[in-house]
């Protein structure tokens, strides 16, 4: 069965440090933290990230772009190839992950639009500014490039590395469609898919990016929800929600609530008790099926 976790983006846009962070997830109940990218820069971080592996020794963790965060805001895009900003970030991204003994790191796709930062948009993201349209085939290349990158260093480290899907309808992104991803798949066998269903439900690809399934490595659960630009990651109240993804709740993947400062504790909890009682229910059918079979 799949093991539940919550990002700390969640935690950082109400203000939290990393470790407080940390300690918020675990008091939640979960057994995985994924690592996000909401934080502020905190001084001292590689020494926090050793604090937190030695006092939680039993958790899961996954880290996702961009962490640990920047002193300077930034903005990561793989279609940049590999500059030196994005080796540093790629550079950052395995050196928390060998810290936190970290199974999983997580990228964004490449961007093929001009995206600028303007101020803070709520609590602690910055809001991206999407401009024109760049040359998709250079775009591309570039993210090629940075994804030798990646692989050598997933090889190197026995990690795996996951990119997560987005909604096309913001900006454009690669890949983007199930057979753009499995060219990707099939050139870097280290890479799998981060499916966001929430993103998935928006676009309307969640069927088509299921297809993937041997390549979905770990899974993002939000409620839908698109308004004037915002990608809103509300708290899962249907237990049909997790009906449309039962096969992928059934594998042993991480499964991480990803949520903003606009949920509260009581709803995370809530939608966590609506899943563990679907896996329940399905794994009892499964025992049952076995036993009559």
């Amino acid at each position: 069965m799949s093991v539940l976790g919550l990002s700390t983006s969640y935690c950082a846009a109400k203000g939290l440090s990393i470790y407080d962070s940390v300690l918020k997830i675990t008091d939640l109940g979960f057994t995985t933290v994924e690592f996000g990218a909401a934080h502020v820069f905190e001084a001292g971080v590689w020494g926090t990230l050793k604090k937190i592996r030695k006092e939680f020794p039993d958790i899961n963790c996954s880290i996702h772009t961009l962490f640990p965060p920047h002193e300077n805001k930034v903005w990561f895009n793989p279609a940049d190839g590999l500059t030196d900003l994005n080796r540093l970030v790629i550079d950052n991204l395995f050196a928390s992950a060998e810290i936190l003994h970290a199974m999983w790191v997580s990228i964004h796709p490449a961007i093929i639009n001009e995206i600028r930062l303007e101020g803070k948009e709520i609590s602690n993201f910055d809001k991206p500014l999407v401009g024109r349209l760049r040359d998709k085939g250079l775009c591309k290349e570039k993210f090629l490039e940075l994804m030798d990158y990646v692989e050598a260093k997933s090889k190197k480290n026995d990690l795996r590395v996951l990119i997560e899907n987005t909604i096309p309808t913001l900006v454009i992104p690669y890949p983007c469609s199930a057979d753009e991803f499995s060219c990707v798949f099939n050139k870097f066998p280290h890479t799998g898919l981060l499916l966001d269903i929430g993103h998935a439900l928006v676009s309307g690809q969640l069927q088509e990016l299921m297809g993937l399934d041997d390549r979905i490595w770990q899974l993002h659960l939000h409620d839908r929800h698109l308004e004037r630009g915002y990608i809103g990651h509300q708290a899962i109240k249907d237990i049909e929600y997790f009906v449309k993804i039962e096969k992928l709740l059934l594998k042993s993947i991480p499964v991480i609530f990803e949520h903003g400062a606009d949920i509260a504790d009581q709803e995370i909890l809530k939608e966590k008790n609506l899943l563990e009682y679907f896996l329940e229910i399905n794994e009892e059918r499964v025992v049952q099926g076995v036993k009559n079979g």
